[in-house]
């Protein structure tokens, strides 16, 4: 499930350049020189797939440097929330009963179905998540709420793509079922995990 999901079933979704627009005036509201900031938003403005990476990374990194646990505080601010205004999609999704797995940081799913998450951050219920033991919502991307478990930029999706236990239960988990791509543009499935 991808972001446009989350778009359609509440006003107050980000797309994935806002959220990287919205980090930019975080930082520069935590005093990033201006500098700086119009470095970050020409890359943002390129709209290449490695620019909007760079100006991510960049972000994510000026955040998570921050004292007092700007990354997580920002994070909180962008998703804790938003709430479903036309949960439709997604209750015709959860109608299938068939595992849900998402790209988006948000817990839209979460709050339509009552399912609990799962990051690729958690091994143990992740694989209980493939084999079907435990119904949950998977984050492939990470959770707002887990901000150690976010892929924003280049390193964290480099630690995504080099952690062998969430490519391996990945592979597991495509030959094991068939997918369906819902709200995922042609950036989203560009992903080489996918």
């Amino acid at each position: 499930i991808g972001s446009g999901v989350s778009i359609a079933t509440t006003k107050l979704a980000p797309t994935w350049r806002g959220l990287i627009k919205s980090g930019i005036e975080r930082c520069q509201a935590l005093g990033s020189p201006a500098e700086w900031c119009q470095l970050i938003e020409g890359l943002l403005s390129l709209g290449h797939a490695d620019m909007l990476l760079a100006a991510a990374e960049l972000v994510h990194t000026k955040l998570r440097e921050s004292s007092g646990g700007e990354l997580a505080r920002w994070l909180r601010d962008s998703f804790e929330m938003m709430q479903p205004e036309d949960p439709t999609v997604i209750q015709s999704l959860a109608e299938f009963n068939i595992p849900l797995a998402t790209t988006n940081y948000d817990d839209l799913i979460e709050k339509v179905t009552g399912l609990k998450h799962v990051t690729w951050k958690d091994p143990r219920h992740v694989a209980r998540f493939v084999r079907g033991d435990d119904r949950r919502v998977l984050h492939l991307h990470g959770h707002w709420d887990e901000p150690d478990s976010v892929v924003l930029g280049i390193r964290s999706y480099e630690k995504v793509k080099n952690d062998e236990h969430t490519q391996a239960v990945m592979r597991a988990f495509t030959i094991a079922n068939s997918l369906l791509f819902v709200g995922c543009g042609e950036d989203g499935l560009a992903d080489p995990n996918f």
